[in-house]
């Protein structure tokens, strides 16, 4: 059964996390359903997608034993994420960041998927539940961009290591999953202050209200 959102909030918008279309062609625009919404889902899916990421990496140590001193080779940037603050870029530039991120981590857990399965390792469950939802993702991705009038831009697919030794793709493993956490969980916190700083003024709205009416006076 898919994870649920632990937290109310997300939980009451579970249907803005549903993705609305699959599709990697310019063909799924025809097929977007006129909802304005599509920026809020994009944000509550990468919030929402935080924990299962998070899980999915540390399950994968435990499983390959990558503990302790050899978690550090884990713990490298990989060029084909971006390793700045894409949340400060233009909303156009921001969809195409996405884009093109969401392309290469699907890209990268399903050369994971096929090398564990080649290997006949068990696959973390999670595994399965952060693809789904990164499929979704993208689909919300490309009907934003579809609303914009703007075209996925051609994404160079994640060079794969030649080193085809077992601690090597070990190593690999680890390291796209801690990446894949990693810039998750940066759009997450920048998604979540942005969230309570647009309810703010809304919550001092009715605070202010509320004092107000204490303050009548009846006679």
């Amino acid at each position: 059964s898919p994870y649920l959102p632990p937290c109310p909030a997300l939980a009451s918008a579970f249907w803005l996390l549903r993705p609305s279309v699959v599709d990697s062609t310019p063909s799924i625009c025809p097929r977007c359903p006129a909802d304005p919404e599509f920026l809020q889902k994009i944000r509550l899916q990468i919030m929402w997608l935080k924990r299962p990421t998070r899980d999915l990496y540390k399950s994968y140590l435990t499983r390959m034993d990558l503990q302790d001193d050899l978690r550090k080779f884990c713990e490298m940037p990989v060029a084909w994420l971006p390793g700045r603050n894409i949340t400060k870029e233009p909303e156009r530039l921001l969809l195409q960041e996405l884009y093109a991120a969401v392309v290469r981590m699907k890209g990268a857990l399903k050369a994971l998927e096929n090398q564990l399965v080649d290997e006949e390792k068990p696959l973390p469950h999670q595994l399965a539940t952060v693809s789904l939802w990164l499929t979704g993702l993208l689909s919300n991705i490309q009907c934003a961009q579809c609303q914009r009038g703007l075209r996925p831009v051609p994404v160079t697919p994640s060079e794969k290591s030649q080193d085809s030794s077992s601690f090597a793709q070990k190593i690999e493993g680890c390291q796209v999953l801690w990446n894949l956490s990693r810039f998750i969980k940066g759009l997450a916190k920048v998604f979540q202050k942005q969230s309570v700083k647009s309810k703010r003024p809304e919550r001092q709205k009715k605070k202010k209200g509320k004092t107000n009416d204490s303050s009548v006076v009846i006679l």
